[in-house]
């Protein structure tokens, strides 16, 4: 049997027979999967992996844009904490320089910048209504200046860049209904 690790999309790293110990991070929505040869074509994503199908407007509205704002900050603070100094170096110099080494740690963190860029645009794009569209841009706006303020700069930038998507600035509508104070904020 080979070892797959099926990655969001659908793609697929396959592990050679030979080896003995592999070194991988596997992403945040990625499996490791053990199929016999003939198998391997039969691999689909999860259900789980195929993405949103559906906004989560309503559980955003549970929480105030501050409290998100602090617990994206927590958890950002959290993935940077586990970040290794010398992984920084093995970033900056490349696995060629440094053979076997692991930047695990700092591969998560930096993969947390996609998942809120991709949560912001996944989130307007899926909300259907445009008045809850509206609202769910205004929140994620104010989001941002909590995250600002709380000084998780990463954060701050993963919303911005998720507003800034192609996919969300031809919601002219939407943004035609954002009241004026937000649009000078954004």
């Amino acid at each position: 049997s080979s070892g797959i690790n099926a990655e969001y999309g659908g793609e697929k790293v396959i592990f050679k027979e030979s080896d003995t110990c592999i070194i991988t991070t596997i992403s945040h929505n990625g499996r490791l999967f053990a199929a016999p040869k003939g198998g391997i074509e039969k691999l689909k994503p999860l259900q789980e992996q195929e993405g949103p199908n559906s906004s989560s407007f309503n559980d955003l509205e549970i929480m105030s844009s501050r409290e998100i704002a602090l617990q994206m900050t927590l958890y950002d603070f959290e993935l940077f904490n586990c970040v290794f100094e010398s992984e920084f170096v093995f970033s900056v110099f490349k696995k060629s320089h440094f053979p076997g080494k692991i930047v695990g740690n700092l591969a998560c963190f930096l993969a947390r910048f996609n998942e809120v860029q991709h949560w912001v645009i996944s989130e307007i794009c899926l909300t259907p209504l445009l008045s809850k569209r509206v609202h769910i841009l205004r929140k994620f706006i104010k989001i941002a200046q909590h995250c600002r303020d709380f000084q998780n700069m990463m954060a701050f930038f993963g919303i911005i860049m998720g507003l800034s998507n192609i996919a969300i600035s031809r919601l002219s509508q939407t943004r035609e209904k954002l009241p004026r104070k937000f649009k000078k904020l954004f």
